[in-house]
């Protein structure tokens, strides 16, 4: 093994480590501190020929793979596999001309921004900036956009992809055209994405931001905003949070050491309609902070001011088809004010009109899914995470009647892997086009640290 070994690493430009080496720790630390993991191999890709040698030294020795982009998302840990980490492949090349961008395995979402605006375009990026572009699209992918142009993996037309066996393939409309339709949304189970082409929508300014009120006013404020969000077109995407603010530097003073409740939205149309629009949120009593305003679209993450530090915490997520008075009513009896409730972090995104029924390649579905539910909660000794995953059990039971059957794989964490789960992302029909097609390019089933999809019989 030692000579093979050897092989590999004069094959790559990265590098490969094994356990007790010196940075091989940190080379397998995810962006979820809580995610703990040993690989036999960890592999350091910057090349999608790094990415090629590593998979073939796992498929001749008859071992799993897992991948990491950025760290974000990993659902399960790759222990005595091989794990390829490619975040180091950040390169963005953006075509005006077909007004696609190809984008590197490692490529976070600001710098696909930073390069499409440029030429004027944007890409369908997540609430979150700091979030890898690649990974995020494979499973789904929601944003500011999603309510007008649709979720992140409707905009994938074509990959570079490594399969099961190191063989390296390009894809596109006429190329490999079942792969392409399973990588919108199919997360990734079909081969390392070492380059994916997106389609860029012309978007260079929103009109955006929140204002936020002490948590006290949680009742009042949900009941506007439920009556708020009813009828809205499709340029206007928004969420209601209830989020605690810490002592933390680098976030607004009015919000520091507080629980508040959000309003938040973007609007991608004209800024005088999005003041109309906008008005009834900012116009309650006890604001602390109104953010509203213009702003270029490569500052599009600072609506949500997402913590962009790597932190351990427990993750949790479902969707609903309706924001009803019951529903908010019985979110508040778990989650709200006067309540032991050990969050940091709750959000209800605003997400319906996104990803339609008759979009057949649209991947992974929101269909019938008006909203959304998202929430962390860091977890640093093992005492909060038992609390925390206490916590989300009562959430799940209390909203058990207002939830979706289906789920959303972005939202899907560790402790959301069995596959029961998973097949609930998808429907039916797509779900068993996806397993054929797993037969196809990963029949022995080698990417399966993942949301695991099995390969028909």
């Amino acid at each position: 093994m030692r000579i093979e070994l050897g092989l590999l690493r004069m094959c790559l430009t990265g590098t490969v480590l094994t356990p007790g080496e010196p940075g091989y720790e940190a080379e397998c630390r995810s962006w979820n501190l809580a995610m703990h993991q040993r690989p036999a191999f960890a592999v350091t890709a910057l090349t999608e020929q790094d990415v090629a040698a590593a998979v073939r030294f796992a498929y001749v020795r008859d071992l799993p793979v897992g991948v990491m982009c950025t760290g974000h998302g990993l659902p399960r840990p790759c222990d005595d596999g091989v794990l390829v980490n490619t975040g180091g492949m950040r390169g963005v090349r953006v075509d005006p001309v077909t007004e696609t961008a190809w984008v590197q395995a490692g490529a976070r979402w600001q710098d696909v921004i930073d390069e499409a605006q440029r030429y004027g375009l944007a890409p369908l990026s997540g609430f979150a900036t700091h979030d890898g572009a690649v990974g995020s699209t494979l499973s789904g992918g929601m944003g500011w956009l999603t309510r007008r142009y649709g979720v992140s993996a409707a905009s994938v037309v074509g990959a570079r992809v490594v399969l099961a066996d190191g063989e390296l393939v390009e894809t596109g409309e006429s190329r490999h055209p079942e792969l392409v339709w399973a990588l919108r949304g199919g997360g990734g189970n079909f081969g390392v994405v070492t380059e994916l082409r997106l389609r860029l929508y012309p978007v260079t300014e929103v009109f955006g931001g929140g204002v936020y009120y002490p948590i006290e006013a949680a009742g009042q404020v949900m009941e506007v905003y439920r009556e708020w969000v009813r009828e809205l077109p499709p340029e206007i995407s928004s969420s209601v949070c209830l989020t605690r603010r810490g002592s933390e530097p680098g976030g607004p003073e009015p919000l520091r050491g507080r629980w508040v409740i959000g309003l938040r939205a973007c609007h991608s149309g004209d800024q005088h309609e999005a003041e109309r629009l906008l008005k009834p949120l900012r116009s309650l009593e006890g604001v602390l902070l109104d953010t509203f305003a213009p702003m270029p679209y490569e500052r599009i993450s600072e609506i949500a001011m997402p913590r962009t530090d790597p932190n351990p915490h427990v993750s949790f997520g479902m969707l609903l088809p309706e924001l009803t008075e019951a529903a908010c009513a019985a979110l508040l009896m778990v989650a709200g004010p006067g309540r032991r409730a050990p969050y940091d972090h709750l959000e209800l995104r605003h997400v319906g009109g996104g990803n339609r029924p008759e979009e057949a390649d649209a991947g992974p579905g929101l269909w019938g899914a008006e909203f959304v539910l998202h929430s962390s909660t860091r977890t640093p000794v093992a005492d909060e995470v038992a609390a925390a995953q206490r916590f989300y059990s009562r959430l799940a039971r209390g909203l058990a009647p207002f939830a979706s059957e289906r789920t959303a794989l972005n939202f899907l964490g560790p402790a959301n892997t069995e596959p029961d789960r998973v097949r609930r992302s998808y429907r039916d029909d797509h779900y068993q086009r996806l397993q054929r097609i797993k037969g196809v390019y990963d029949p022995h089933n080698v990417f399966r640290f993942n949301h695991n999809i099995p390969p028909a019989a």
